[in-house]
């Protein structure tokens, strides 16, 4: 499985993506989630989604200025 570097409060780990997708779940809100591509605003219970852009090369950065988590994709 592929590893995701996602970066936090000046920390970066490598997570897998069933890591992430759980932190996701557990420590953010959907309405603090948005994705870069548009800033679609995801909707209750779209973590799908998110997995699946995350298979798709996305990558995680923070965005503390906005209180929120972006799906940045490179």
């Amino acid at each position: 499985m592929s590893m995701l570097r996602f970066s936090w409060l000046d920390q970066t780990v490598d997570w897998t993506t069933v890591e992430l997708v759980d932190w996701l779940k557990t420590h953010w809100s959907n309405e603090m989630l948005e994705i870069s591509k548009g800033t679609k605003k995801l909707n209750e219970n779209r973590h799908q989604e998110i997995f699946k852009l995350i298979q798709q090369g996305a990558s995680i950065v923070d965005a503390p200025e906005y209180a929120s988590l972006f799906l940045m994709f490179s």
